[in-house]
């Protein structure tokens, strides 16, 4: 994960003293959805470090791209930040996304091999 992405949702989380539940906040997006969020964001910062663009501009250049990713899946900044909080307090359930992600990269990866042969 992007360090800098990952500072900011650090600091947005301990600025909110309220424990986010599901049933308390129906804003908190599906497993499902987060999961491709998170993997459009994955790609985009892996995107960015490859372009070996100086640190100043990977910042902003990063901060396009979430937008357009949030753009992209019609959500809000702060229900990402609320989503991806309401995850970290259950690392098991965080952990299994992060998983669903990998599977699906490598899933994507192999197809566009076998396509490429």
């Amino acid at each position: 994960m992007n360090y800098f992405l990952f500072i900011f949702l650090l600091f947005i989380l301990s600025c909110n003293s309220n424990k986010n539940t599901r049933d308390s906040n129906k804003d908190i997006l599906d497993k499902n959805k987060l999961t491709l969020i998170l993997k459009d964001i994955q790609i985009a910062e892996a995107r960015t470090k490859l372009s070996k663009i100086h640190r100043d501009s990977l910042i902003y250049l990063n901060a396009i791209q979430y937008q357009a990713i949030f753009k992209k899946h019609k959500i809000q900044a702060d229900n990402f930040i609320k989503s991806y909080g309401y995850y970290l307090q259950d690392p098991k359930e965080l952990n299994e996304i992060y998983e669903s992600i990998l599977d699906k990269l490598i899933k994507e990866e192999a197809d566009q091999i076998t396509n490429n042969q």
